[in-house]
Formats: structure tokens, sequence, C-alpha cells
């Protein structure tokens, strides 16, 4: 009563302001570290909350190629990566059914321009390093999961070769695993030499690699046309599937009577089975 008769009301809620201890600032947050181009699987920690999460497509540029994430509106359970063929880009296919599927099932799912047609070089790896750095931090996820469409094979899984990361799935349609079997593909040989800055090694070509692509553990559904008149089937995806199934990898193989592109290979319900099986 004292302070209250000699100061007022508004006086003493001040002083006790002042008698308050001072508010220590939270520490700093540990910067992210950034993937290298030598280990293009390895994402960082995302620091983005539950809350930020985005739906629906987001974009961005990454160095000079253009990527994109399509979120779900249900629940996410997991992150696709898309590997496109020869003449796609960042959005091939990702509007398609086949594709949309995984969204549908709360999928998010990446891509990338990839450099375009660069057949597996060494820039793609780097790309999806890029990438993968960026959808962390959208997702907060590591992906669970790589599909792939006739050339995006050999991105895909020269990725995997060229990293020390882990990723438990593989999904490939019309697979392109073999570069010295590609020149009936009009371009591709000056595509490739162009890309690579020469003749690509054999460290380059996944046909020469599959013993090593096999001890990594990832499981692998492959669908073949075998009425392929683009690529050989024997020399890419059957080779594919005989050599990983020698070597000891969990493989799937669907054979369908189809020439290369024909809407048959792209089934949304064998995609999504295969999908649902990697978050087991």
């Amino acid at each position: 009563m004292i302070l209250a008769g000699s100061f007022g009301l508004a006086a003493v809620a001040a002083l006790a302001l002042l008698l308050l201890p001072p508010v220590t600032p939270a520490p700093a947050l540990t910067p992210v570290a950034t993937p290298t181009a030598t280990s293009p699987m390895a994402s960082p920690t995302a620091t983005a909350s539950a809350e930020a999460v985005p739906t629906g497509t987001v974009r961005t540029t990454l160095g000079e190629q253009r990527a994109r994430l399509d979120m779900p509106t249900v629940p996410l359970v997991g992150l696709a990566v898309f590997f496109h063929g020869a003449g796609g880009d960042v959005d091939s296919r990702l509007d398609d059914a086949w594709l949309r599927s995984l969204v549908d099932a709360g999928w998010a799912v990446t891509s990338s321009d990839f450099h375009g047609n660069a057949w597996g070089a060494p820039s793609t790896s780097a790309d999806l390093a890029a990438l993968l750095e960026w959808t962390a931090t959208q997702t907060d996820l590591s992906p669970t999961l790589l599909v792939a469409d006739s050339m995006g094979a050999l991105t895909s899984l020269n990725a995997l070769a060229r990293s020390t990361s882990f990723v438990p799935c593989w999904y490939g349609v019309e697979p392109v695993i073999d570069l010295r079997t590609v020149a009936g593909v009009s371009g591709s040989t000056a595509e490739i030499a162009t890309a690579y800055g020469g003749t690509p090694t054999s460290a380059d070509n996944p046909a020469e690699n599959i013993d090593e692509l096999a001890s990594e553990g990832t499981s692998f559904r492959i669908i073949s046309a075998t009425a392929d008149t683009l690529i050989p089937n024997a020399d890419n995806a059957a080779a594919l599937s005989d050599g990983l199934t020698a070597a000891g990898a969990e493989v799937g193989y669907r054979a369908i009577d189809a020439d290369h592109g024909d809407p048959a290979l792209f089934d949304a319900d064998d995609l999504g089975a295969f999908a649902e099986g990697c978050l087991q």
C-alpha cells in the first residue's frame, strides 16, 4: 500500500517489469549441409515443419534445370522421383494418370529437366543432388522410390551407382541400360558425346555394372516391352532382369507385348502395388 500510495499503480507495474530477469535469446539453428554431386542420393535433414509442407504443384529452378514437386492433399506417405525419357523434360508424364495415381495415394512426386537428353551423364546426378536438397526442405523426406521411363533408367541407375545412399525401390518402364545399343535413336550418338564430353566409360554404363546395382539392396520392378522396335529389349530390360536376378537382387519382371512408348506399359495399378510394397 505504501508503493501504491507513493507512486501509483502504473509506476508499480513499470517497476515490476524492471525487476523481471532478462530473456535469453534462443540458440541459432545449425546450417543444413549440402549434398555433393558424388553422392547424388544424399539429401540433408529438412528444416520445414509439418505445418509448412505444401500441397499441389511447387516449382523452382535449380541451377539451369527446372524442378517440379507434386504434393498430395492426403497424408504424405513417401517421396518418389521420376526420371523422364529422351525428348522429355520436367513435366513429362507428371500430369498423366499413371503418376497422378501415386500423388492420389499420398506420394510426393518430383522431377527435373535433368539436362534433357543427357543419357545418364554425371551432370544428371548433380541435378538429382540439387533436386533432393530442395525437396527435403519441402517434404522432410529422402526418396523411397525411383521411377524411370526409357532413357531415365540410365539417369537413375547411374545415380544409384554413383551414390553411397540407399533407396529402397526402383521401378523402370522400357528401361534403357546399355549405351551401346541406342544408336538407332535419332541424334543419340551426338547427344551422348556432348553430355559426357566424349565417350562414356564402362562405369557410366549400367549394363556393365549390374552386380554393383544388385549389391545395394534395392528392390526392382521392370516393365518390359517385348515388341520394342526402338531399343533392343533383350539387351536392356531383359538383360537387367536376368543380371539382377543372377546377382541375388529382389526383382519383379513383367513382359508386355508392346512397342516402345505403348500406353499399355504405363499401368497405374502395377505401379501403385509396387509403391505400396515399398512402404512396408
